[in-house]
């Protein structure tokens, strides 16, 4: 069995049968995500000589989305959050930069748009490192900056019901403590950023069988 087939099966396992996302169910997860590659999914650095920003969808369900990103050196998917969800991203080749905020419990009740986060993760990975995740409290807003061009395997639990939503960093940050203040953009990115879709091209596996089972 492939991986991307053992990811498939394992996702509508874990998450088919209720939707309580345990820490046991998403350490599986994360588990069977580490194993995928680049040959397995046949991402290729040579993907990335026309467009510098590129999607390819590989399973889109209700109950999960897997998806890759192929982002060129020096660009960055800017950032945005993934409300209520949890993410599992894992580096198939290159380098990239992750900074990740949290919202400060204290904050909470503020209506305004401007809100002080935390930054919980400035860090750099590749291949060779363990799956980064992120849940609907921590890790949640992310800017994600390729040092190489680079590619990812992205898994979305659940997936996005709408669109993501964009954010700037305001002047307000206290550099000390580590806390920004982000203004929400709504759902529409900064002009400069923009992906071209991708059809997937690595290896096959199946999931209608699941589908099935599942609506009986």
């Amino acid at each position: 069995m492939t991986v991307i087939q053992d990811a498939v099966n394992t996702a509508f396992k874990l998450f088919g049968s209720d939707r309580i996302l345990s820490q046991e169910k998403l350490a599986i997860m994360i588990d069977v995500v580490n194993k995928l590659t680049k040959e397995e999914l046949d991402c290729k650095e040579e993907h990335l000589q026309r467009y510098s920003h590129i999607f390819t969808k590989v399973v889109e369900d209700d109950l999960f989305h897997f998806s890759i990103f192929y982002v060129q050196k020096g660009k960055r998917l800017p950032l945005h959050d993934h409300p209520g969800m949890h993410g599992i991203m894992k580096v198939l080749f290159g380098e990239i930069i992750v900074k990740s905020y949290t919202l400060e419990e204290q904050s909470c009740t503020r209506s305004d748009d401007k809100r002080p986060y935390k930054k919980t993760m400035d860090n750099t990975y590749d291949s060779s490192d363990q799956p980064i995740s992120l849940t609907p409290n921590s890790n949640n807003i992310h800017e994600v900056v390729a040092k190489t061009d680079v590619a990812f395997f992205d898994c979305l639990i659940p997936p996005y019901k709408d669109n993501c939503n964009f954010y700037r960093m305001t002047k307000g940050h206290d550099s000390e403590n580590e806390i920004v203040e982000l203004i929400c953009m709504g759902s529409e990115p900064e002009s400069s950023y923009y992906t071209v879709a991708r059809t997937y091209s690595g290896a096959p596996f199946y999931f209608e069988t699941f589908r099935t089972s599942r609506a009986c």
